[in-house]
């Protein structure tokens, strides 16, 4: 019975090197497809990231022009209304003036 064991062990030390060399072989095509599969992913992953940065480039463009024309649009509001509230104010103003005119002559009246 030993001899019958050992000359499995000699069997399957002959085969041994077979073995080794395919394990080899195996581990490096799974090597070799891990690797394509991470270049796979950081290829995606960068073109990913560059069409994220063009989209948001593309964005920052559209907010800063209509910001810009909102600000445009206020600061002409704003100057609308300016030349509003001075009519306004000078209105009154003579208005102010006129009554304090009249009032001046009719006591220049009383006085005659």
């Amino acid at each position: 019975m030993k001899k019958d064991i050992y000359k499995r062990f000699e069997i399957i030390e002959g085969h041994l090197p077979v073995y080794r060399s395919e394990l080899y072989k195996l581990l490096e095509v799974n090597e070799q497809r891990a690797l394509s599969k991470i270049k796979e992913i950081k290829d995606a992953v960068d073109q990913t990231m560059l069409t994220n940065f063009q989209v948001i480039d593309e964005r920052v463009d559209k907010f800063s022009e209509l910001v810009d024309s909102n600000l445009e649009t206020l600061r002409k509001a704003i100057t609308d209304n300016r030349d509003t509230y001075v009519s306004v104010i000078n209105k009154s103003t003579q208005e102010s003036e006129e009554k304090m005119n009249s009032f001046v002559d009719d006591l220049e009246n009383v006085v005659n």
